[in-house]
């Protein structure tokens, strides 16, 4: 097991001070189960996360594509239907003169 060496922790009671006050010795030690929680949140963080991101904003600009792609045959299919309405009043309204 690798040994940590201990480090000083001081107290700078001013800027101007060159030398602290030592508080005390700090050991960092980092444990296999600590260290697996590191590389997860990194990974999912540095990788998980903007690959989410990304494939919402793909998902969602396919569905914006779709909806206007919808919306445009539909805008087209009402104009036909309303154009096909109004030759038919014009033929109906051409007979009635011719009848008349």
């Amino acid at each position: 097991r690798k040994q940590t060496v201990p480090k000083h922790l001081c107290f700078y009671s001013d800027v101007a001070t060159p030398n602290g006050t030592l508080v005390g010795d700090v050991q960092f030690s980092l444990s296999g189960s600590d260290a697996q929680a590191l590389v997860t949140f990194i990974v999912f963080f540095g990788v998980g996360l903007p690959l989410i991101c990304m494939i919402t904003s793909i998902m969602h600009f396919n569905k914006y594509r779709r909806v206007r792609r919808i919306c445009r045959e539909t805008r087209l299919q009402m104009q036909r239907d309303l154009l096909e309405l109004e030759m038919l009043s014009r033929e109906e309204e051409e007979e009635d003169g011719e009848e008349g």
